[in-house]
């Protein structure tokens, strides 16, 4: 059922279903009790309103509820009621299912009245009033039932049937052929002879059928109706025809207004507000039926009212008073203005019987009925919307109609406001175009819009000689500009992004190698612009070309292989200093504009902002994957990668896979499962992080490749070779589209992937599968591949690990509960002033309170000075660094207490080595840059829940 039914249909049946002695439910189609009265409650020892949301099936024992839910799928299946009893603690229970359709005809919950019957029988009285709750069902879901006999050629119809047709109780009579009659001239004179060849289709031939109509009742009102039927066959001929007529006025009303929305928010584009305003008006007038409509705005007193329009068609028929503009004190206005008087929408269905109403001046369109709604914002009504001459009475839809219509006219007029926020928004985005590390643009058309201070750097050009200039600027030939815009839109229309290597040229005339990546802010229209990013790979290739000239050299003479394995150790070396400096000088900006674009997501922005956050936090995460993988390769492949073990939980790796993978495979609607076999011990000694790293790419790739299916997960026991050893089997298995048998011997090679044309569909570096084959290799761990192309791939690993003394099978899993932690009174130091910013604002909306400190001298101070809760220490900075002042701290005495305050490391040293250096130093945890608001609240949550405050 839809959710949006459900609370107000439980509210309206809740005061029948108390009067009942027995017990009586409402339940959704998944068991979720929605409704219940005193005497269920007592028949279950739980008092009723304690059994809203909770699963009937929950409440007996597993064979009654196998029983019982058999039972409901009937009801849900065929539509029919079900009677069943059944014996329990010597209690003979007789229950009564009935099904509750929706407007759409389908059955939408279950009421259920369960009575004692043991020792008497059903009692008439309690039948009827059961047959009473069920009407009442009916009648609030505005569905009639009828029955056609073929035999006896008759008509049966339910009480809600009538009641659709509004036929007067008098002449009220089963199967009387004027009733038919009558009831086809509900119809439209067109569309009679459609639902009667439907009705006779379904009795001589069998088909059933599903029909809209519009639809007059007995009593003039019009109404949309749906109709619906089907045959009962009996001996191979149909020998009934049963069916439903719903009342679908809401429904399409619902329609009509989504349609209009859809019509002004196009017309908002070109029109101005005074046109618009009258579109609006228009709008409503049609919706509601109406032939004359306006809107007047409220000033800021409340006290005076301006009309701004009439709708064209009273205009054009029914009224000649001038007023555009015209102001009216709301004291002396008539009874139209009863609606900023009672700040409520108000309904004058005749408009000529009331006593308060002052009459309308020469040339005003007569008024027959009247409805009036106020606009509020803020509390505040800033105008009112009118229409009136309504055929029918005015009700409670058409309020929301004109409600709805004049809240979004409002909001067009707030546009002013909304512009100035998206000025404040382009001032942060500014922001972090200036500390962005690599070069970001917008080109439209081709032609540059906006390029930030870094595309200034590379290029030599100055913002004022690059905006409004074609994209050709930058590039060396005629050639290479068109290579790029075709291979990028290329990509763009078959991914939504597109990334390619070129070259650029600097104003002074050198060439720079460059890697674009793009994304359209449209992508269904890519005029609108394209905003990219630009990396300086110049040195990159540089050293990619030395080295093929340096295999080249190799196999011309051994002399020379001596020579060059010489460059070799000391490129080596150079690279490790370079990747070390890499990381910490990337990491510092990158911390930055990931702070700061955490900050921006938090403010209010408008759809497209948003989206143009969103790719920026995704272009960075994505950089910071990139960066870290190769700082990995470059570890393990110089020896430096040390693995850490220590003592982890097992069914820990389940919980870190399901909270980082199940929203990605919800968004590709992908099974993902996870089975830890209980044989494995729940505690094993190894290097966690690193087996966590391993699954993460595993999945990560699987998730990636697999397209429809499921990704799942399994870590079982291996035979031992020890007492103390325990061997685990991980397999990750995928349903996408498998990998060739020819490129299988290659993906676990760096920077390769199976499909490396320019047309490839997945994003990637191509390092992940290598470093878990690396990874494997260094934990002394087998790793076996099986793939079948189209069909999906299995790739398994066997790890040694130890068993800590006392360990047991994985009972559980379980995962701890997150620590809520209080706001902390935090020392940041952070010599680096955009990341102090952004560092200070996420800590501050975490909720704690923030004291900076610009060097190790200064926290120092702060801490001789008051109390603090923690610190989050930068390493390099001027005067005293992180380490230095970290050192301070522990061995200053006269600070007592404080001086074992916790202290996290945040800093942008990420090599093999750093955190252990730094814990050694006296820190309590270490965060490496650039940091997630997540890791902050985490790295938080642990070190404070095992410290006490101050």
């Amino acid at each position: 059922m839809d959710s949006q039914w459900e609370e107000p249909l439980a509210t309206a049946l809740q005061p029948l279903i108390d009067a009942s002695p027995e017990a009586i439910f409402l339940m959704a189609p998944d068991g979720r009790i929605l409704a219940a009265n005193a005497a269920m409650g007592r028949r279950v020892h739980t008092r009723a309103t304690e059994l809203i949301g909770r699963n009937v099936f929950d409440l007996v024992d597993p064979q009654s509820a196998a029983r019982r839910k058999a039972h409901v799928d009937t009801v849900l299946t065929t539509g029919r009621p079900v009677v069943f009893r059944d014996e329990r603690l010597g209690i003979s229970t007789e229950h009564h299912l009935h099904p509750v359709p929706d407007a759409a005809g389908r059955t939408a919950f279950v009421a259920v009245y369960a009575r004692d019957v043991s020792g008497s029988g059903l009692i008439e009285e309690e039948r009827l009033k059961n047959e009473a709750i069920l009407r009442e069902s009916q009648a609030l879901a505005h569905v009639g039932g009828w029955e056609w006999d073929v035999a006896r050629n008759r008509m049966y119809w339910t009480e809600e049937t009538f009641n659709i047709h509004a036929v007067p109780p008098e002449e009220r009579q089963q199967g009387s052929p004027d009733l038919i009659r009558r009831s086809v001239e509900c119809y439209r004179p067109e569309d009679r002879d459609t639902i009667e060849a439907a009705f006779r289709a379904c009795i001589e031939e069998g088909r059933a059928y599903d029909l809209e109509f519009p639809f007059t009742t007995f009593v003039g009102r019009r109404l949309w109706i749906r109709t619906t039927a089907r045959p009962v066959w009996e001996n191979g001929r149909v020998s009934k025809a049963v069916g439903n007529i719903m009342d679908i006025t809401a429904r399409k009303k619902s329609q009509a207004l989504l349609e209009a929305r859809v019509r002004l928010s196009e017309l908002s584009l070109t029109m101005g507000t005074k046109a618009l305003l009258g579109a609006f008006v228009d709008e409503a007038e049609a919706l509601t039926g109406s032939r004359i409509g306006f809107v007047h705005f409220v000033d800021e007193d409340q006290t005076t009212l301006s009309l701004q329009t009439w709708s064209a068609s009273t205009l054009a028929h029914f009224c000649t008073a001038a007023g555009e503009g015209l102001h009216y004190p709301v004291a002396q206005a008539g009874v139209w203005a009863d609606a900023l008087r009672q700040r409520k929408a108000v309904i004058h269905n005749d408009y000529a019987g009331l006593p308060h109403r002052r009459g309308l001046p020469p040339g005003h369109a007569p008024v027959v009925r009247e409805l009036v709604v106020p606009i509020f914002q803020g509390g505040r009504i800033v105008a009112v919307f009118g229409v009136g001459n309504k055929d029918e009475d005015y009700d409670e839809r058409d309020i929301e109609l004109v409600s709805t219509l004049g809240g979004m006219a409002w909001d067009i007029l707030s546009r002013a406001k909304s512009e100035e926020a998206l000025r404040q928004s382009e001032e942060y985005l500014q922001a972090v175009f200036r500390v962005a590390p690599t070069g970001i643009g917008v080109v439209r058309n081709r032609v540059l819009t906006r390029v930030n201070e870094r595309v200034c750097e590379m290029t030599g050009y100055s913002q004022e000689e690059l905006l409004g200039q074609s994209a050709r600027i930058l590039y060396p030939s005629q050639a290479d500009f068109d290579f790029v815009g075709r291979e990028k839109y290329r990509q763009i229309r078959e991914k939504g992004t597109g990334e390619v290597e070129t070259s650029w040229q600097r104003k002074d005339g050198s060439v720079i190698d460059v890697l674009m990546a793009s994304t359209p802010l449209d992508r269904s229209n890519l005029s609108v612009g394209v905003t990219f990013t630009a990396l300086d790979i110049t040195e990159r290739k540089r050293i990619q070309a030395e080295l093929v000239r340096a295999n080249q050299d190799l196999s011309e003479t051994t002399a020379r292989a001596r020579d060059l394995a010489a460059q070799s150790e000391a490129a080596n070396k150079a690279k490790s200093e370079f990747l070390a400096n890499m990381s910490h000088e990337i990491r510092t900006p990158l911390n930055g504009v990931l702070g700061m674009l955490q900050l921006i997501e938090k403010t209010d922005l408008d759809p497209e902002q948003r989206d143009y956050v969103r790719t920026a936090i995704t272009s960075s995460t994505r950089l910071t994957r990139l960066l870290s993988d190769i700082l990995d390769i470059s570890r393990i492949e110089s020896g430096k990668l040390v693995l850490s073990e220590t003592e982890f939980e097992v069914s820990a790796l389940k919980g870190s896979v399901l909270e980082l993978f199940a929203p990605i495979a919800r968004k590709k609607k992908l099974d993902l499962l996870f089975r830890l076999d209980p044989c494995v011990p729940r505690h094993l000694i190894g290097d966690e992080t690193r087996l966590r790293q391993i699954l993460f790419n595993l999945v990560g790739n699987a998730m990636k490749f697999t397209q429809r299916g499921a990704v799942s997960v399994e870590i079982s026991p291996l035979l031992p070779r020890s007492a103390s050893e325990c061997r685990i089997l991980l397999c990750v298995n995928d349903t996408g589209a498998g990998i060739p048998e020819n490129r299988i011997k290659d993906i676990f090679e760096p920077f390769v992937q199976v499909d490396g044309s320019y047309v490839r569909e997945h994003q990637g570096a191509g390092l992940g599968l290598s470093i878990v084959r690396r990874l494997v290799r260094m934990m002394r761990g087998e790793l076996s591949l099986d793939s079948t192309l189209g069909e999906g791939t299995t790739i398994c690993l066997s790890l040694p690990l130890r068993v800590p003394q006392g360990g047991k099978p994985a009972a559980q899993d379980g995962q701890a509960e997150e620590c809520v932690q209080p706001a902390c009174r935090i020392i940041l130091a952070e010599d680096d002033e955009v990341n102090l910013w952004a560092g200070r604002k996420i800590l501050e909306k975490l909720g704690h309170t923030v004291t900076p400190a610009a060097n190790g001298q200064e926290v120092l101070e702060h801490l001789a000075r008051q109390d603090f809760d923690l610190i989050f220490m930068d390493i390099q900075m001027p005067v005293m660094d992180g380490v230095e002042a970290t050192r301070a701290i522990r061995q200053d005495k006269s600070l007592g207490v404080r001086s074992s305050i916790p202290i996290i490391a945040m800093t942008a040293y990420a090599m093999t080595g750093d955190r252990e250096v730094f814990l050694a130093a006296g820190m309590n945890d270490y965060l490496a840059k650039p940091v997630q608001m997540d890791g902050i609240r985490q790295v938080i949550a642990r070190v404070m829940g095992n410290v006490p405050r101050a």
